[in-house]
């Protein structure tokens, strides 16, 4: 698959990633709002994903302690991201959500001239202003569909998923850009091992905790377990070509890049599927954030 030609890849990566953001967002909001059921969602999805790659690949592969190492910390960052992103969809509205979240690739983007001497052109640092602009067009106080007001609370929850984000993209460089890069099916499926392990234990802590949550009767049937299988069997394809891409691409094109095809295609779901409200404001706000993702990537410059 990895021999196809990039575009091919990058439209793969595009509607796989939007597939499975619309299912975290469908889970969290039609049917579990506990921490209980969305630590069940992190379960079924990072089960699903973990085989599947292991599918792909035929295996482990070779194995080696920095690879493991790696994995495990991947793992537990992208936990941590999956759960705060969650979290923000299900108090916030998705389409800013996602705006908001697709900045974590300027971390990478940063680091990469940091650390890998990578250069950032008067275009993209043009692009990493007009970023911090749109976050602040986000404090304008969004209305969910059912006008839940979302003010300081989710702004600060989106933010830290969107550091997480950063800092996976940071992983997937390292591990790339290192003497063990063809080791990514043991990078990928320990990754996500134990993500599941951390979910299933969660889940056990919480199984006691009485927590408001609203759930639909179709919770109660096979869609409490198709959401997150179908979300985990689309997220293993944008980890596997994005991982790849990381090693080949430099990181002000790639991280952008990955993050602008989704990006848009989760802003048309979420006017179009959820039908959420936004103010002016916030669809200024919007739009800064695909330019400043164009800037950023390269795609814009004179």
């Amino acid at each position: 698959m990895l021999a196809w030609p990039l575009g091919v890849l990058l439209a793969i990566s595009f509607v796989t990633c939007t597939v499975t953001n619309i299912t975290k967002n469908w889970y969290s909001r039609k049917i579990s709002t506990s921490t209980r059921g969305t630590w069940f969602f992190v379960l079924v999805q990072c089960l699903a994903t973990a085989v599947l790659i292991f599918a792909i690949n035929g295996g482990m592969g070779e194995f080696s302690w920095y690879s493991l190492f790696m994995g495990l910390i991947f793992g537990v960052v992208g936990t941590l991201q999956l759960i705060t992103f969650m979290y923000a969809i299900a108090i916030g509205p998705f389409s800013y959500s996602s705006v908001i979240s697709s900045m974590a690739t300027l971390i990478p983007t940063l680091a990469g001239a940091i650390f890998w001497n990578e250069k950032i052109s008067i275009f993209q640092w043009i692009g990493i202003v007009l970023m911090v602009v749109c976050i602040i067009f986000s404090t304008d106080k969004p209305k969910t569909r059912d006008d839940r007001k979302v003010g300081t609370k989710w702004l600060l929850i989106i933010l830290s998923s969107t550091v997480l984000g950063g800092f996976i993209g940071i992983l997937q460089k390292m591990h790339q850009t290192s003497v063990y890069k063809e080791q990514t099916s043991l990078f990928l499926v320990s990754s996500f091992l134990i993500s599941a392990a951390i979910a299933g234990v969660m889940m056990v802590i919480c199984r006691n905790k009485r927590q408001g949550d609203n759930v639909t009767p179709a919770a109660k049937t096979a869609w409490k377990w198709l959401i997150p299988l179908i979300s985990g069997l689309s997220f293993a394809f944008p980890h596997i070509i994005n991982l790849y891409l990381s090693g080949v691409l430099e990181a002000a094109i790639m991280f952008p890049v990955v993050n602008l095809g989704p990006l848009v295609l989760t802003t048309v779901a979420a006017a179009v599927i959820f039908k959420e409200k936004l103010s002016v404001r916030q669809w200024i706000g919007i739009c800064i954030g695909i330019v400043s993702t164009l800037f950023v990537s390269g795609v814009i410059s004179f």
